[in-house]
């Protein structure tokens, strides 16, 4: 286990030692074939600076309110190019989710 997966289980396990009901909500974000390879491929710099752009409006939108926190993660693959796998840890206690 390297050090970025070892830090990952001991944020997620302090969230779960802190709260007793937590929504983990997965999600891949990547982009359509016509941004992901060729001229008009995002790169590196255009990726970060959508993840942060991201990061930012989660502070005004209501959806997140009860957010605990987010763990990310950035790849790079031939065909699919750039992407994002995000992890989304929520409080369930304060709110009603059904």
């Amino acid at each position: 286990m390297n050090k970025n997966q070892k830090s990952l289980r001991a944020y997620i396990d302090n969230l779960f030692v802190t709260r007793s009901r937590i929504l983990v909500l997965r999600l891949d974000l990547s982009y359509s074939l016509t941004f992901s390879s060729g001229v008009a491929a995002v790169n590196y710099v255009d990726a970060r600076n959508h993840r942060e752009r991201l990061i930012q409006n989660m502070r005004s939108n209501s959806i997140f309110s009860n957010i605990l926190g987010y763990a990310w993660r950035l790849e790079c693959a031939p065909v699919k190019g750039f992407h994002y796998h995000f992890m989304f840890f929520f409080d369930v206690s304060y709110r009603d989710w059904e």
